[in-house]
């Protein structure tokens, strides 16, 4: 589920502040830009040509889109 200024309900990064501990620690306050994270399928078959067995999920994406420009 979506939440407007959140994220997705539930994720680690979901939130109005930034939730990466690096930065969270120095500049709380600081705005979330990573609310929702889009990962372009294609990007997968990429990193296989290249030799990494890299799978939609395992680079913390929320939704795996297909076909975007």
């Amino acid at each position: 589920m979506l939440i407007e200024g959140q994220g997705v309900k539930g994720d680690a990064h979901a939130g109005k502040y930034v939730r990466h501990r690096y930065l969270a620690k120095r500049k709380p306050s600081l705005a979330n830009l990573r609310q929702v994270h889009l990962m372009p399928s294609e990007l997968f078959c990429e990193l296989r040509a290249v030799g990494y067995d890299v799978r939609p999920g395992e680079l913390g994406e929320n939704v795996t889109t297909v076909g975007l420009q």
